[in-house]
């Protein structure tokens, strides 16, 4: 009798539970996400523009645009993320966007960057009247500013001297940011003389300087380019220098960047020794 009591008892508790649980059941609404405009993250975050390989892309953007009906499409760039002075890279008329390593390159150095390596670079997308979101590359990029020199100016005059050969006659001074970068790469810069006009058609090598930003030369060194390029002994005449900066990857490939031209005017002196001759009977022919 008490199995069976208790029988009853778990059929209505049963009974009871099910009955309250369709009481409370709540209906379940399945909702889809509002439409978007937005710019998909990128798989890679850094970017290494490589000198040697200028036509490639740099990088690939895509977004989804559920919202503006654009036909086309701005891709703007910043270096902070506040867009303060927003830079167009390009349009696209599709959904997403390629862009050269030079070109890339040239965009970002045009910005001012002051560093080449992990520069903060800021994208986004505008069609229409909506902006989408935006997202960081971290670029490293290479040279295309070129050595500027700073001495001699155009213009200075150089008299060279037998007396003081090994004293320094000209020194030349240039400011190259590749040097003191962190690009951990070895900057060899050849300073060239032409006689002046020719457009370097003819050069003589003043001297080489690896990651250094000066070079003195002294007055015999001097002398030899002058006479060497055909300028007489005795005589004012103009030469052009210019500095040839050459940096080479690890893969062998080498970027060259040259400087403006500067025009000075130098004077050499005559090495020509004249004959000594001796008359007398004290010499051998008597």
């Amino acid at each position: 009798m008490k199995i069976f009591i208790r029988k009853i008892s778990f059929v209505l508790l049963s009974f009871l539970l099910i009955t309250s649980a369709c009481e409370t059941e709540e209906s379940i609404t399945i909702t889809s996400p509002d439409p978007a405009f937005v710019l998909q993250e990128p798989a890679i975050s850094n970017i290494f523009l490589n000198f040697s390989l200028p036509t490639n892309a740099a990088f690939t953007i895509s977004w989804n645009d559920e919202i503006t009906g654009s036909s086309s499409y701005d891709i703007e760039m910043s270096t902070d993320d506040a867009f303060t002075n927003p830079l167009t890279l390009g349009t696209s008329s599709s959904n997403s966007f390629s862009m050269s390593v030079a070109d890339f390159n040239d965009a970002i150095r045009n910005t001012g960057a002051t560093t080449f390596v992990d520069i903060a670079v800021y994208m986004r997308i505008v069609g229409g009247n909506e902006t989408s979101n935006s997202i960081l590359y971290l670029v490293t990029t290479y040279p295309t500013d070129a050595p500027a020199t700073t001495s001699p100016v155009n213009g200075d005059s150089f008299t060279l001297s037998i007396a003081t050969v090994d004293d320094v006659a000209m020194t030349i001074n240039w400011s190259d940011p590749v040097v003191s970068s962190l690009l951990g790469i070895n900057v060899e810069a050849t300073i060239e003389a032409s006689i002046a006009g020719t457009s370097f058609a003819s050069t003589s090598p003043l001297g080489m300087v690896t990651n250094g930003e000066t070079l003195s030369v002294t007055h015999s060194e001097l002398n030899a380019i002058a006479l060497g390029l055909g300028i007489p002994h005795s005589t004012a005449g103009d030469i052009d220098i210019r500095i040839v900066a050459k940096n080479t990857n690890a893969n062998g490939d080498t970027l060259t960047r040259t400087s403006s031209t500067t025009t000075v005017s130098v004077t050499p002196y005559n090495v020509s020794f004249p004959f000594i001759y001796l008359v007398g009977d004290a010499t051998t022919p008597g």
